[in-house]
């Protein structure tokens, strides 16, 4: 599994061989968590036709609707370790050089 792009404080696309995978931040109420999603063959085509702006889009709508898609949230722990080491080999090479 692969970051493929990032929108801090939002979400990470990722791809496991032909399979999209959307973790996006998801405010609910005093609690803040994560839902990882499978992205469907229609999201698929949305991205690709429109890029970005399609995987805000699909973020806001995760936010505004998330009660929708716990069904389709990752619950396997196996994905769970695979997008977190993904997602922390990413952040580890993209991390602000701070040094003087």
């Amino acid at each position: 599994m692969k970051v493929l792009d990032h929108q801090p404080g939002a979400w990470f696309l990722l791809k496991d061989g032909p399979t999209y995978v959307f973790d996006t931040a998801v405010d609910v109420g005093q609690v803040f968590m994560s839902l990882t999603l499978v992205m469907t063959p229609e999201e698929v085509n949305t991205f690709e036709a429109h890029g970005r702006e399609a995987l805000n889009r699909l973020s806001d709508h995760v936010q505004r609707n998330y009660r929708y898609y716990f069904d389709r949230n990752t619950e396997s722990l196996a994905v769970a370790h695979l997008v977190s080491a993904a997602i922390a080999e990413w952040n580890a090479a993209n991390r602000p050089d701070t040094s003087p």
